[in-house]
């Protein structure tokens, strides 16, 4: 006896499939290829402000099984912090890289120092290996109140009829050439450390407002950690635009952003 399928049985099964292949390339892409990131602090300011979407690839430090989706605790504890095609960033580039404290959330700083550097911040002022970060003073960088944490009195100004914080910036020069500038209201604390073998030291560019390897919670980060690099700001926003106004949509964006490196 013959039995004849179900209509349209086949055909669920080809769909099922397919949403199957389409989930396993999307992941491929996210592991190996390219991801988006939301910027949702401001301790990478100014390269980076709350509201930018960014990509980072995922290629040019090599893979780890942090690069996995849920693979970060599998890693460390069954294969430990080996990498494929590992390379070590250079100073200069911006990262992003799974915390030490919670291996689950995705934290995005600079590489300041690699393996064997010594790293010194002395009243605002970086060192390295005991030669000084050339420094240049650039006009503040006023940012409206409120837009992270509170402002000292004295650095208040009114600009544009808006109470704005201005910040001090600075540009830097590490060794090698690479540029940025950084920002700070001469809060940073000083502090002295050497980089460990396997480990990069990062800071955020806002060095006053940045969890980075200056905290006991950060620390120098493991290379095999590191997840990818930052390219391109995809998109970013000053605030939510409200659904039922399509004009807000585009006053929301902050146009000038798109395309950026960080």
């Amino acid at each position: 006896m013959i039995r004849r399928a179900r209509p349209g049985a086949g055909g669920g099964r080809r769909f099922l499939v397919f949403l199957a292949q389409l989930a396993l390339a999307v992941v491929a892409v996210r592991s190996l290829v390219a991801a988006p990131y939301a910027i949702p602090s401001p301790s990478m300011m100014p390269a980076l402000l709350p509201g930018d979407y960014m990509i980072a690839t995922r290629y040019p430090y090599g893979w780890s099984w942090f690069s996995l989706p849920g693979g970060a605790a599998l890693g460390e504890r069954a294969f430990g912090g080996g990498r494929l095609a590992g390379r070590l960033p250079e100073r200069g580039d911006v990262i992003v890289f799974r915390s030490p404290a919670d291996p689950a959330r995705d934290l995005v700083k600079r590489v300041i120092g690699l393996p064997g550097d010594r790293i010194a911040l002395s009243g605002g002022r970086l060192a390295l290996n005991g030669v000084p970060v050339p420094q240049t003073r650039l006009p503040d960088l006023s940012v409206p109140v409120g837009a992270g944490r509170d402002c000292p009195q004295l650095r208040r100004r009114i600009v544009g009829g808006v109470l704005v914080c201005a910040y001090i910036r600075h540009r830097e020069t590490l060794p090698g050439g690479r540029r940025h500038d950084v920002i700070a209201l001469d809060l940073s604390a000083d502090g002295a450390w050497t980089v460990p073998p396997g480990h990069v030291f990062v800071m955020g560019d806002n060095r006053d407002q940045s969890r980075d390897s200056r905290t006991p919670a950060i620390g120098p980060v493991a290379v095999a950690r590191i997840t990818g690099r930052a390219e391109r700001v995809l998109m970013s926003f000053r605030a939510p635009g409200d659904w039922r106004s399509p004009a807000s949509w585009r006053n929301a964006v902050r146009w000038e952003r798109i395309g950026q490196q960080p």
